[in-house]
């Protein structure tokens, strides 16, 4: 047998069963060694005479370290991929995942072809020869491993790496620089997308460059999403936000392959890549399986690399406006989004819904962020797959969108956009549907209204002006991948604030009204919203660290009381508070009024007093994990409320249609109201 499955004696073992011993566990997988490298070699150079094996340099114990070259050298533009495996001897998947990418490069297949006319290919298979054939694990080996190495540079094999790499390097483009690892079912317990036990098959990223320098943080990993969905396993990885991608180069970290890569070569994407040594699931891992994730990855770099080739300049300016996407990209299609939160919903003079939500193709709140579109002209009993998208490439974020009808029928989509995580300034940017009871309409350009976010609605004061919420994020500029670039930081202390600004001519301008102010030790995200009271007061409820905070205007808006606890108890979570057209308030929240639970139990109430005392409470959503309620009233009378349920994992966009009457009596009692419809569930469908 060849290529990592026992071919002689020395890759195989014996064992003799003791007299006691009823039962013994075995633990094994195959060797891959210089051996089975050349056997590797052989049989691709015997088809086609393109992979170059070099010497990078002689091991500590006189071995001849191997260095793979092929693809183009010559080739206009100088592309280049670095690629580095078995840093630890032991992580042997390492290399069956490498001689996939390495075969499917060297193929016939589309992306094997481009790959060999476009890209000149760096490869060292074993980082750590003399571990590999000693069978010497290295991992943390004193005073520390080849992973360690790449400051002190004490082994040969990483002096030759940085020698070489840099020189093969000076002409080239390095578009991707890869450390091939395999990894245990579980790091530290470290649980990812809530669940302890990694996935089946999984290859996850642990250091990136920093989003401003290229084109999309998550693109490669989107396109691997894409090119590995017709398997059965599913290819899970660390989002952008979490540890170990985040920050500068720690001093610990330094000396790691992919940092070194990250700080002397500045490829366009930079990464460790793990594949498992087992599976969750009992089933066996075999080299096959890491052959196939190898040819997948190749895959992945010919489509990654046109891409950046071809890729536009990055922007970088936020005051731009970015065009509608429609039909959706791909990478924002409904199985391939791995995060979606924050929906509103309007309805149309006609009783058309329109929903929109805060989502992306990575799981998590990051510059990856977009937001999508969907509508259902019958009252939400079906919706359409999201109609179009805003997500603007780069560092550039889109969250939060917010929709509302006007008094004049006027359907408006409020979104942020910003640079980075929070650039200091933010704005919100509004469109309009050109016939908002057209599922397939064509929208206005958008323009910047304001400074900030507005996920919460306006609304219409008595006198005719529009007042609108808006929030700012209580810290300096930040991004996942820390330093902020200064160029794109603005400091605006004057509004750190749950801000209104007004527009007297029905949204054509806006200007800034006034401001609440939080206590610094109680402020987190503001998600404020107004109403009016009956006495023409406007009462402010903001989203606090306790939970709800509240505050009250006489003169308009332009000054407003201390901000202090509400009665109304909620999680540090959205809620929702608006007007009917009854005069009854609605408030749609987690829970009881008088008691403060956690993102669970999403339930509406009505006052007539406004909001002295609450009546009814109709659980709309009994299960945990359920957040951030919208509700908008139709010209049938029916209230429509929209939350997302498990953000991460079941990925639900929920809808519930009522009236009044149920709210008051706590459960359902007209014909026609009905409770928890999806109008969205993203991720992979079911096979």
């Amino acid at each position: 047998m060849t290529d990592g499955v026992p071919a002689n004696p020395s890759e195989s073992f014996e064992y003799t069963f003791g007299p006691d011993e009823d039962n013994v566990i075995f633990a094994w997988q195959p060797l891959y060694t210089e051996s089975t490298l050349r056997r590797f070699v052989d049989r691709v150079n015997r088809e086609k005479k393109m992979l170059r094996v070099e010497t990078l340099c002689t091991t500590e114990k006189g071995r001849k370290a191997e260095l793979l070259r092929f693809g183009k050298d010559e080739n206009p533009g100088k592309v280049g991929v670095l690629l580095c495996a078995r840093h630890h001897a032991n992580e042997i998947w390492a290399s069956f995942v490498l001689q996939g990418l390495v075969g499917e490069a060297l193929s016939e297949s589309p992306d094997g072809r481009w790959l060999q006319e476009n890209v000149s290919f760096f490869v060292v298979p074993f980082v750590d020869k003399d571990g590999v054939e000693d069978g010497d694990p290295g991992k943390d080996r004193r005073p520390h491993d080849h992973n360690r190495d790449y400051v002190a540079g004490r082994y040969s094999t990483v002096r030759a790496i940085r020698e070489k790499a840099v020189e093969w390097a000076k002409d080239k483009k390095i578009i991707l620089g890869f450390d091939l690892h395999a990894c245990s079912l579980e790091v530290r317990g470290k649980r990812l997308n809530n669940e302890k036990s990694w996935a089946h098959n999984m290859l996850f990223q642990i250091i990136r460059t920093t989003p401003h320098d290229s084109p999309r943080p998550s693109l490669f990993s989107e396109i691997l999403r894409t090119v590995h969905r017709n398997e059965k396993e599913f290819i899970q990885y660390l989002p952008q936000h979490d540890g170990y991608n985040s920050g500068p180069i720690k001093d610990s970290d330094a000396g790691k392959s992919a940092c070194w890569m990250r700080r002397t070569l500045h490829p366009t994407y930079c990464v460790t890549l793990e594949s498992p040594f087992a599976r969750p699931d009992g089933r066996p891992n075999t080299p096959a399986d890491a052959d196939t994730l190898g040819r997948h990855l190749a895959q992945t770099i010919s489509r990654f690399a046109k891409e950046c080739l071809t890729a536009p300049p990055i922007e970088t300016d936020a005051m731009k406006p970015f065009p509608v996407l429609k039909p959706v990209p791909e990478r924002m299609n409904d199985e391939n989004r791995a995060f979606q939160s924050a929906p509103s919903l309007t309805v149309s003079p006609k009783g058309r819904l329109w929903v929109a939500w805060h989502t992306g193709a990575t799981s998590g709140e990051d510059v990856n962020n977009g937001m999508v579109v969907a509508t259902s002209g019958d009252g939400g009993d079906t919706w359409t797959p999201p109609l179009f998208a805003i997500d603007p490439p780069g560092p550039l974020r889109v969250l939060d969108p917010g929709l509302w009808t006007d008094p004049d029928g006027k359907v408006w989509l409020f979104y942020a956009q910003l640079y980075g995580m929070w650039d200091g300034r933010a704005g919100v940017w509004a469109m309009q549907p050109v016939d908002p009871e057209d599922a397939n309409t064509a929208w206005t350009p958008a323009r910047r209204l304001c400074h900030g976010f507005m996920k919460n609605k306006p609304i219409v004061t008595r006198d005719g002006t529009w007042l609108l919420p808006s929030e700012f994020m209580n810290c300096k500029p930040w991004s996942i991948t820390k330093p902020f670039p200064p160029e794109f930081a603005f400091e605006m202390p004057e509004y750190q604030a749950a801000n209104v600004f007004a527009s007297k001519d029905k949204g054509r301008t806006v200007t800034f009204l006034g401001r609440a102010q939080i206590p610094p030790k109680d402020r987190d995200c503001t998600e404020n919203m107004v109403v009016e009271r009956k006495d023409g007061s406007l009462w402010m409820l903001v989203r606090t660290k306790y939970g709800i905070g509240e505050t009250v205007s006489t003169d308009g808006g332009k000054t407003w009381t201390e901000v202090k606890p509400s009665a109304i108890q909620n999680p540090n979570s959205r809620f929702y508070i608006g007007r009917l057209k009854s005069g009854a308030m609605l408030l749609v929240k987690n829970g009881p009024t008088d008691k403060r639970i956690g993102r669970s139990r999403i339930t509406a109430f009505v006052s007539d007093d406004d909001g002295a005392t609450w009546l009814g409470g109709l659980v709309l959503d009994e299960r945990d994990n359920v957040s951030y309620p919208d509700a908008a009233e139709g010209p049938d009378g029916f209230i429509h409320v929209v939350h997302d349920r498990e953000r991460t994992k079941a990925r639900e966009i929920l809808h519930h249609r009522f009236t009044e009457a149920d709210v008051r009596a706590g459960h359902l009692v007209t014909p026609g109201s009905r409770l928890k419809a999806i109008v969205n569930k993203a991720g992979p469908k079911a096979k």
